[in-house]
């Protein structure tokens, strides 16, 4: 059923005004991993705080004034790269990632194992499901290619989920509807989906929402406090348990901690849209001031959330005219349309068989797809340039012909010899189409990461050594000098105890058993050694940067470590603890040439999990910084 102009822009009006008063209430407690007792939200809200919930969404919205309702991943995540330059998190990989050439949709899973389910992406629903009133489907496409651009599994789920039940606001009040059309675009039996429906049977069965939130949290918790699963969990809660009230789902999403400037934005955008913004109460109106706060490179007309409402409804309406009969009627004269051209070009698109890494004596495959959107045939001729220096290709040219609206895929692979001493980190490759009978080429880009050669000079371990309790009967026969039980059956590591000589480990040549190529931060040691129980390796990497310089050495670790850099012991820790990629953080040197780190690594417990990166250091936090992409690594 049609609604009206009116309609639309009052509820696209509501929907961003929720999302911001929802940001600026839960921002200024966003991290804490408790029950947060303020019984007010105003009392604590701070409008003034940009917010990257509402940031994206406004870059997101300028593409599409510019490109249309065909835009691609890449499209977004250019206008990222060169917009918007928040580091953190998941943000930051998918930045370090695109600047050496990895693009959607693997530049959200690549190298992102611990925040790729984090909140980032399903906070950007809005802005897809406001422009597709009453086609989820369509929403929930533009939400998926966004959220693959840094993040993987139940994010991109979360926010199709989301996108999904915004774009049915328009036409369905009842909440338990929405829920269950957006879970219907999502995977039956994902982790996400379980937590949404252990929410509506909890308030279903009139548990409270505290009791609720202690349920997800019980089933479904993480350490990660922007894990998105428990997150959109309390936004369920909070929309089934608000009443559609406003204010009370505000609280109700504050109060559940967590990531809250996401869940209350989250929440009051969806309420928003179901109220329309005619019918939010003044007094929470006015807190706000229609007034945008933005923290990233956008050109807007002004900072009016109105403003946003009618440019955000403009798109709609002209994504409308071009693609179906209206579902929004009584457009006022006024309303002017966007007219975009198709794409009637040539698309170059590149897919990696496997990881989108080489190591020495490796390969990496790929696939090639040339998509001819003309309406006449295409001939010419595919080269790849700008290979690094001793690189080889099955296919370095071709001429080929792509027939009119349809598309090719080549087959291509990269080879390095054995005896391949330097690669880089980042290593961008170019691929060039002359059309037959034209001077000028189009070219695209994509990238291929270097492997880092980590190499093994021992694995060591020991038994046990416990002693009996001398009051307790011996498990052995009388006259028998034996361990105990418990040292049969285990051994152990210690950080102090040298199992070779260290002092001649810092020296460059010592010998090694082994070589462990890494293409990711994590270094994937149980997957390449099988033995089980407790071990400590001794390795060390090589890597040179082009000029002295301070960095951030970020470290991820599940047991204890020593790391030396050039001999002088630069971070330590005896500790065992749940892994995340920045648990420990040291500011170093390195120098210009060579720099030569040397590990120490414990597994005490069944795994272990160990990762080393590099962020720039610019006087600031590493959280807010970026990663270091132009390191060498040699053998």
């Amino acid at each position: 059923m049609p609604i009206t102009y009116g309609t639309y822009l009052d509820k696209v009006y509501g929907g961003w005004f929720g999302k911001c008063l929802g940001g600026a209430a839960g921002a200024p407690v966003e991290g804490i991993k408790e029950i947060i007792d303020i019984k007010d939200f105003k009392e604590i809200m701070n409008t003034e705080l940009p917010n990257d919930d509402l940031d994206l969404q406004l870059l997101w919205l300028e593409v599409l004034q510019k490109k249309g309702p065909g835009i691609k991943g890449e499209d977004l995540a250019d206008a990222w790269y060169h917009q918007c330059w928040y580091p953190f998190s998941e943000y930051g990989y998918f930045l370090k990632n695109y600047e050496r050439g990895i693009k959607p949709p693997l530049s959200g899973s690549f190298n992102n194992s611990f925040f790729y389910e984090g909140m980032g992406c399903p906070i950007r629903s809005e802005i897809w499901g406001f422009i597709s009133p009453g086609k989820p489907d369509r929403a929930a496409e533009y939400a998926a290619m966004d959220a693959r651009l840094d993040h993987g599994e139940n994010a991109v789920f979360g926010e199709v989920f989301l996108a999904v039940i915004e774009s049915m606001a328009f036409y369905e009040q009842d909440l338990r509807s929405l829920i269950e059309e957006g879970l219907r675009r999502i995977p039956f039996g994902s982790k996400l989906y379980r937590c949404i429906q252990m929410v509506v049977s909890c308030y279903d069965t009139k548990l409270s929402y505290l009791e609720t939130r202690e349920k997800i949290l019980t089933y479904f918790g993480h350490p990660d406090f922007t894990n998105c699963i428990q997150n959109i969990g309390f936004i369920v809660l909070a929309l089934l348990y608000g009443d559609r009230n406003m204010e009370k789902t505000i609280q109700i999403a504050l109060s559940c901690g967590y990531d809250t400037d996401c869940t209350c934005a989250s929440a009051a955008a969806v309420l928003g849209v179901i109220l329309g913004y005619s019918n939010i109460e003044d007094r929470l109106l006015n807190l706000v001031q229609d007034k945008l706060v933005i923290g990233i490179d956008v050109k807007r007309k002004d900072n009016r959330i109105k403003t946003l409402a009618e440019e955000t409804v403009q798109i709609g309406l002209s994504i409308q005219a071009q693609k179906e009969a209206g579902v929004i009627t009584s457009i006022p004269d006024k309303v002017s349309l966007i007219s975009w051209e198709a794409p009637g070009d040539i698309e170059i698109k590149v897919g990696y068989e496997e990881i989108p890494a080489v190591s020495a004596g490796g390969e990496c495959y790929f696939t090639i797809q040339v998509t001819n959107h003309r309406t006449a045939d295409w001939k010419g001729k595919l080269q790849l340039d700008n290979l690094p220096s001793g690189w080889k290709a099955d296919l370095i040219s071709a001429d080929i012909t792509v027939e009119a609206d349809k598309n090719i895929i080549l087959h291509n692979r990269i080879a390095l010899d054995a005896e391949y001493n330097r690669i880089k980190d980042k290593n961008i490759i170019d691929i060039k189409l002359t059309e037959k009978g034209k001077e000028e080429s189009k070219i695209i880009q994509f990238g291929i990461c270097g492997m880092l050669p980590v190499k093994i000079h021992g694995i060591f371990t020991e038994q046990l050594k416990k002693q009996a309790n001398p009051a307790h009967p011996s498990p052995h026969p009388e006259g028998c000098v034996l361990p105990s039980v418990e040292c049969m059956c285990n051994n152990e590591v210690s950080l102090t105890r040298e199992y070779l000589e260290e002092n001649l480990l810092l020296e460059e040549e010592y010998p090694y058993m082994d070589i462990l190529h890494a293409p990711e931060d994590k270094l994937d040691f149980d997957r390449k050694y099988s033995a089980e129980g407790p071990v400590c390796y001794y390795c060390s990497f090589d890597i040179w940067s082009d000029e002295k310089r301070k960095v951030w050495l970020v470290v991820g670790n599940s047991d204890g470590f020593k790391i030396w850099l050039d001999k002088e012991l630069v971070l330590e820790k005896d500790e065992m603890r749940y892994w995340t990629p920045n648990n420990n953080s040291e500011i170093i040197e390195l120098k210009e040439g060579r720099n030569r780190f040397v590990l120490k690594l414990l597994r005490r417990g069944k795994y272990m999990d160990f990762s080393v990166g590099f962020r720039k250091f610019e006087g600031k936090h590493y959280h807010t910084q970026k990663w270091i992409t132009d390191l060498t690594f040699l053998r």
